[in-house]
């Protein structure tokens, strides 16, 4: 975990070549997400899409021996602390620290590890292997709803601004 590269190149170990905690956390995810699953059945369909991503992505980690793939995309998921955190408490910079957090998260880095995994296996995407194209469809569906979120949190902010 405290290795960088390792961090960012992930798809390129095999489970047994990462630290323990690659492996546990998505377990914990996949729990998680039946629980998210369940809480925005009421919500935007978009909060629904992001259940099914989680929890369908934490499965097939699990079956396909990657959850230490699913480590380290679980970064992004910081920002939601401080969502939480803003909606329980009213304190300014929470909000503040949520769009950072996510902007930083979901649309740099995670981008850039989705970038990673195409430049490290590129052939493989050439070849069609299926874990390489699943990994990327997976990637660029969170990635897009994502960028979603983002546009729609430029949006609020420029409305207030002028509201």
């Amino acid at each position: 975990i405290y290795d960088t590269s390792k961090f960012l190149n992930i798809t390129l170990y095999n489970q047994n070549e990462v630290d323990k905690l690659y492996q546990i956390i998505p377990i914990f995810t996949a729990c998680y997400s039946l629980f998210h699953l369940y809480e925005v059945l009421k919500q935007k369909p978009d909060f629904f899409i992001h259940g099914i991503l989680l929890f369908g992505t934490s499965i097939y980690c699990y079956v396909f021996n990657k959850n230490h793939y699913l480590a380290a995309s679980l970064i992004i998921e910081s920002s939601t602390i401080f969502l939480h955190l803003s909606r329980a408490f009213s304190y300014f910079y929470l909000k503040i620290l949520f769009v950072l957090t996510f902007i930083l998260y979901r649309g740099l880095i995670f981008p850039y590890i989705t970038y990673k995994h195409i430049y490290n296996h590129f052939y493989k995407l050439i070849i069609l292997e299926f874990e390489t194209i699943a990994v990327l469809f997976i990637a660029f569906s969170f990635n897009i709803l994502n960028l979603n979120w983002i546009k729609m949190i430029f949006e609020r902010l420029i409305y207030k601004k002028y509201d």
